[in-house]
Formats: structure tokens, sequence, C-alpha cells
């Protein structure tokens, strides 16, 4: 097994070139990242058309100077050239771009000269990483003005960069006119410059952090070649990490296995709950040591309210919402004593298939079909309405069942109480009215007694099973009426017959009469 310990000013990195192909970048106030053999240099200025290069304006500090000794030690437009009032991107432009990406905690850069003043100009310095470029720092005049641009974050976990760029451009309203950088701090053939500090320009990664103590953070590598950090907590993104891993900022992984304790929390993300310590927002927790082992992934609002629960257990499981109070929204379980089941406990609950929450909402719905059919194979009750093509509100509070329509049907059938069905017609009692009262009747009211009129049936309509009754009473009746005219019918047969007879009689008397009287004349 072999360990190595990072220390101050010291790394021994002898034994991780096996691991990582290369030597990892080290902090070195001697190295100017922007002197790298994988550094370009660029610049908007066309060569031969301005004052210097890119590179003239780079300090060495390996060297104590500038890294190429010119007569200014300069880079920009040429004196008095004006390049009216260009928009950021579109003015002075001076970039390093690395093929490696590099950390950075250290950036300076030389201002103009002060004959050439720049109070008013904007300035915006940049950096990339994977493809995102990121604001260092901008703002107008100062540092460019003569001075010298420090960006120093040695207290701070340094950034990653594979380009730096620095921008100059007009405010909107003054022209930018004779507009440069200048390294500084060197010895250039125009001038001395060397007792000014800072030096300029630099781009550097120096000590920060735990580099500039004496603690030990000791890294092995085993009989497999496997990566271990023995002691403490590692922190990447931040100097002072709580965990034994602490990242601030993005991981990228294709798969994370996680092997908990058998009980425990599996994961956490999000913040804190002071209400339920060890608990935070997002938590996936195993319970296997418990007497009923069981999993759960809650989730927790701002509040500290439990908003969101899935839990599984040897024989029951549920996924759970509920409000700001605690008090459930929505599940789904299985539960041993009440079988499957979805409930909705709030009191305004509905369900919407097809369509939206708010479809219909006015209309006071519990449960939407939209365009769409429901088959319910068992039995569909009810203690209240059914209506079909109408409202609760259309129906009459005695009725159960409304049809704003044609009902079609092999067979309906209506069941009324005896009391109510028209036997009583046929009772010795019954009071039957004379077809004469019955004509008078009809003359008189224009409908048969006891039968709706028209505009009754019109107003109210009919019930069904009371009209069929109705109906009975008077076919009843007009049996009775039928039976009375039958024998009245037999009553003048009979008489009918008996003067027949008598007529008969008659004739005969009356041929033997004239018989005699023929005779005796």
């Amino acid at each position: 097994m072999r360990k190595m310990c990072l220390r101050t000013g010291l790394l021994i990195i002898t034994l991780l070139l096996p691991i990582f192909g290369e030597a990892q970048q080290q902090p070195d106030a001697n190295v100017n990242l922007a002197l790298s053999v994988d550094a370009t240099l660029s610049g908007s200025v066309p060569v031969g058309t301005g004052r210097g290069t890119p590179l003239d304006i780079l300090y060495d500090p390996s060297i104590g100077n500038y890294a190429s000794v010119t007569q200014f030690n300069e880079y920009g437009v040429a004196v008095s050239e004006d390049l009216g009032t260009p928009t950021i991107g579109n003015g002075l432009n001076w970039q390093v771009t690395w093929t490696t990406a590099k950390q950075i905690n250290y950036i300076t850069f030389g201002g103009t000269y002060p004959n050439q003043p720049q109070p008013n100009t904007a300035w915006r310095i940049s950096y990339r990483n994977n493809a995102v470029w990121t604001i260092i720092e901008e703002g107008t005049g100062g540092w460019i003005d003569s001075g010298i641009y420090v960006w120093d974050i040695t207290d701070q976990q340094p950034i990653t960069a594979d380009a730096i760029k620095v921008e100059l451009y007009s405010d909107g309203v003054n022209n930018l006119i004779s507009i440069h950088l200048r390294g500084r701090g060197g010895d250039s053939t125009y001038g001395d410059d060397s007792a000014t500090l800072p030096k300029a320009t630099l781009i550097q990664l120096l000590p920060y952090g735990s580099n500039n103590n004496q603690n030990c953070a000791c890294w092995g590598i085993n009989n497999s070649n496997d990566i271990f950090y023995d002691t403490n907590n590692v922190g990447i993104g931040t100097n002072t990490p709580s965990e034994k891993l602490e990242v601030v900022g993005a991981i990228k992984s294709e798969t994370l296995v996680v092997d908990p304790p058998s009980d425990g929390i599996i994961a956490q993300f999000g913040d804190p709950i002071p209400a339920n310590p060890g608990r935070r927002n997002f938590d996936f927790v195993s319970y296997q040591g418990a007497s009923d082992p069981s999993l759960e992934l809650s989730m927790f609002d701002n509040n500290f309210s439990n908003r969101f629960v899935v839990r599984a257990k040897s024989d029951t499981e549920w996924i759970g919402l509920k409000d700001a109070q605690n008090a459930e929204v929505f599940k789904v379980a299985r539960d041993p004593s009440l079988g499957s089941l979805i409930h909705l406990p709030k009191s305004d609950s509905r369900v919407v298939i097809g369509g939206f929450g708010g479809y219909l909402f006015s209309d006071g719905h519990k449960l939407v079909v939209k365009d769409g059919s429901a088959m319910i194979e068992g039995n569909i009750l009810t203690n209240n309405k059914i209506g079909v093509g109408v409202s609760a509100a259309e129906i009459p509070n005695e009725y159960h069942l409304a049809v704003n329509g044609k009902i079609i049907s092999e067979e309906v059938k209506v069941k009324l109480f005896a009391s109510g069905w028209p036997d009583y017609v046929f009772s010795k009692d019954y009071r039957l009215l004379s077809l004469q009262d019955l004509e008078q009747y009809i003359n008189l009211k224009g409908h048969l007694p006891n039968i709706p009129s028209a505009q009754d049936v019109e107003k109210n309509g009919v019930l069904l099973g009371d009209m069929n009754s109705k109906l009975l009473e008077k076919v009843e009746e007009l049996t009775l009426y039928t039976i009375q005219q039958q024998k009245e019918i037999k009553q003048q047969q009979k008489a009918i017959e008996q003067q027949v007879q008598k007529n008969k009689a008659l004739e005969e008397r009356l041929v033997k009469l004239e018989q005699l009287m023929t005779k005796s004349n």
C-alpha cells in the first residue's frame, strides 16, 4: 500500500503519476500560467497595425522580468487611434486559451500609460470552463486608467478555466481612443518599472487554503490500485468539508451506488429540518433492521411539513401527498385489511379524466369524464338523484331520476302500492257515472273524469304508474259500461223477439179474418 501527503509548499506527486497519467497542477508563485506550453495568446488588434503583441504584457516571475522585453511592453491600438464607441467584444480584446484547463486564484493586468487616460473606458474580465463564460469582474475606469487590476482569491478555492479574456469597450458615450494594456513591474527598454508592485500581467495558482498550513492529508493506493483517503473529510469546491465528501457544485456520474447500513439514511438532499433532526428536504431512508422492515422516500417543504411520502413494507405500501398542515390530500395504498385503495379525503377533492382539474369546476362535480365513456360492470347505486341531460338543480326534490330526452327499453316495470291499483271499480259500492252524467262531464270539462287535462300534462307531465292506474280505471269502467249495455241489448233483443211473435200471431189472425170475410161475400 502506498500513501502520499500534502504539506505547505511541498507535494509528493511521484506515486500519483501511474494513477493519473500526469502530474496534477500545483500552486507555484514562480509560474505564470499564460506562459504555459499549452497556452495560446490572441487579441483583437491585427498584427502590424497597433502596439505590441499579446505576449508583450506578460510578466515572468521565474526570471523577474517581462517574458519578452520590448520598448514599452504594451499591447493595443496605435496612439491616438479612435475606435469610436464599440460595444463589448468589439473594442480591444486580449485572451489566453489552454488546451488543458487550469486552476487559477490570482490575476493581474496593467492599465494604460498616464498620458493616455481612460477614466470612462468600460472593462470586463471573464473566464471560460466547459464552454461557459463567467464574469470575474467588470466596471468602468478604475484600474484601466493607469492602475493595476488585482484579483486574489487565495483564501478560497481556485476557479477552473480553459480561457481568460479581457474586453475593453466604450461606455456608450465616450469614444475609445489610444486604448491599450501594458506590463507592470519589469524593465523595458523605455524605462525601468521593476520597483512597481504588484507585477502584471500574471495568471497564477498560488498556495491557498490547506496548502498554507502543516496539516497532512494522506491518500493511499491498495494492491488493487484503488485510491483511498484515510483521514478526516474531503472537500471539492470547499476547504471546510463537514462530511466524508462534500462537493460544492455539480456531480456527473453514470451510476450512483449507495450501500447503506441496515437502518438509517440512504440519501439526503436539501436543507436540514429543525423539527425533525437528521432529516432534510428529500430523504431516502431504510428501516431494514426494524421489526417491520420498510423503505421510505420523503419530501419536506420549506416550512418543514412532510408533503410527499412513498413507503414500502412487507405487506403494505403507499404513495401519499399531504398539505402544509400535514393532512392527507391523496393516497394510493395496499393494505391487508382494506385491500388496494385510492382515497382523496379532502371535501373539495375532484377527479377529472380526459381534462384538467378546472374543467366544469363551477358545476361542483366530484368525478368528471371528458369526451369519453365509463364502463362499470357491477352495480351503480346512489342514495340521491340521477340526471341524464339535466343538472341536479333541474330535478325536483321528490324525484330520483330525470331524463331530458327519449328512453328506449324492452320493458319497463312500475311497482305501485296495492291500494293504488283500480280494482275498486269492480266493488259493489263503486259509483259508476251514468253515460248521461259522463256525457255532461265531458261536454263541461273536455276530458274524462280523473284524467289530467292537456294543460295539466303540458305543465306537470304525467306519472307513469299513476297514469297507467287511471287508464286502467277507465278501461274497467268501460268494461262495466259494456257489460251494462250488453244486458240492455239482451233485454231489448228479448222484447223484440216477443214483439215479433205477437206480430206473427196478429198476421195469422188477420189472414184468417180476411178468409172468413171472403167466404161470407
